[in-house]
């Protein structure tokens, strides 16, 4: 019989209403000035990221994240973290949000219309607070249309082709039933 592997600590702080949980506090401590640049910048978009119930960071490797707009929970991952400003993180947190305002408002398909919606609301917000290559960057993404997961060596080298996008979103789904099932290692910490 193999031993049991010892859980990873995990750290959580509420912030404003909404639980974020990382292996990382630096990763919680970069959430939180992401959420307070989006409250000092736009109090409409701030509302907006207010339905949030918690931002998860799941210990992977890769950039690819998911939001539950159902559950209103959004998954990212350390390397979406650890190499984004506070500006593109804020505006990532927006577009994950922007979701799950959609969702409480019928959308139920979520497409490139959807999509849309989501790009323009977290554009607007980093043309007013990021770098224009953050911007340049996300346009080029966005052309690439990023939720079509396609096997191409663009979308393999973020995680967004359909082997890393289907492995990620089963990853995703055991990492948040352990979280709401209360089976992580959590300690609550201030930030």
């Amino acid at each position: 019989m193999k031993p049991m592997k010892p859980k990873k600590q995990f750290y959580k702080t509420v912030l404003w209403g909404i639980e974020a949980v990382s292996i990382n506090k630096s990763h919680l401590k970069k959430i939180k000035r992401s959420l307070e640049l989006i409250k000092n910048t736009d109090n409409f978009l701030f509302r907006r990221v207010l339905r949030l119930k918690a931002i998860l960071i799941f210990p992977g490797k890769s950039y690819y994240g998911a939001v539950y707009e159902r559950k209103r929970i959004f998954i990212d991952q350390p390397k979406s973290i650890v190499e984004s400003s506070v500006q593109f993180l804020a505006s990532s947190i927006i577009h994950e949000a922007w979701h799950v305002y959609q969702y409480a408002h019928g959308t139920r398909k979520f497409d490139g219309r959807a999509e849309r919606g989501a790009y323009i609301a977290q554009r607007k917000f980093l043309k007013k607070t990021g770098k224009k290559s953050e911007l340049k960057w996300l346009d080029r993404e966005y052309k690439t249309e990023w939720w079509r997961p396609e096997d191409t060596k663009d979308k393999k080298d973020s995680g967004y082709d359909k082997k890393g996008v289907d492995k990620a979103n089963a990853d995703f789904l055991d990492f948040l039933k352990q979280y709401r099932q209360n089976e992580l290692k959590i300690k609550e910490i201030e930030i």
